[in-house]
């Protein structure tokens, strides 16, 4: 009797994957947070006094879907160092990603900080362009390893520089997945230690090397394009839905 076929999660598995619980965290981050509960936060602390019964269900919901969008990252971060690995062409790649960074950059600020120009924090696209940035110094400068952790470095401080999400340490965990990509118990221990190094609220994150161990290596089918508009698009959608719900409550 042959062995029971291991279950594997191709690229676009993981991809709709990380989509779905991204989607999940920016519901909580875009409409729960600054909608219903951030107006009442005050009320909460003072001890729940005046607190209306739907405020404890909400919380809790929006603390489920934050959670479960902690895997979000990671799997993004994964999916970026195999792509680098695998596209013909790796200046078109970082290109795309640079330019989805300028087109998401209002979009982000409209859902999260309800404005559309908020220079103090820049969305995940910018992260992820140093990251493929920093990967291919890796590969420009194979052989000279100090100039190839000044080149890290640099990326690091730029993301950091720009704030952009997730900063440094969010291009240092792209690095450590091209660099791991044949080892995967170096790449869960590595990766996890990077995560928490950004605090305990990433500890859920660790649950993203459980389908990152199911990769099967292969692309799979779907659509490419979806991916790329699927970020600027939801956060408009978001915002959207949440300024009118904040004036329907309003109102």
């Amino acid at each position: 009797m042959p062995p029971p076929r291991r279950a594997a999660l191709s690229g676009f598995g993981l991809k709709w994957l990380a989509v779905c619980t991204m989607l999940a965290d920016h519901i909580g981050a875009a409409i729960l947070e600054p909608v219903f509960l951030l107006p009442l936060y005050g009320l909460y602390e003072g001890g729940g006094g005046g607190l209306p019964g739907w405020y404890g269900p909400l919380l809790l919901t929006d603390m489920a879907l934050r959670t479960v969008g902690r895997l979000a990252f990671p799997l993004f971060c994964f999916l970026l160092a195999e792509g680098f690995c695998h596209t013909r062409d790796r200046r078109r790649y970082a290109l795309q990603l640079l330019t989805f960074a300028l087109l998401s950059e209002i979009p982000f600020d409209l859902a999260f900080a309800l404005t559309p120009f908020a220079p103090d924090y820049q969305n995940v696209y910018f992260t992820l362009f140093f990251g493929v940035l920093s990967l291919q110094l890796l590969v420009w400068l194979e052989g000279r390893a100090l100039l190839q952790v000044l080149g890290m470095g640099l990326c690091c401080l730029a993301a950091a520089g720009l704030s952009a999400d997730y900063g440094a340490m969010g291009v240092l965990l792209v690095a450590l997945f091209y660099l791991t990509r044949q080892r995967p118990a170096a790449r869960a221990a590595m990766g996890s230690a990077a995560l928490l190094s950004l605090g305990a609220s990433e500890l859920p994150a660790l649950f993203s090397f459980l389908p990152i161990s199911l990769y099967s290596g292969q692309k799979g089918r779907g659509p490419k394009w979806f991916f790329y508009w699927f970020y600027p698009l939801h956060l408009l959608l978001l915002w959207g839905v949440g300024r009118l719900i904040a004036l329907a409550l309003n109102g």
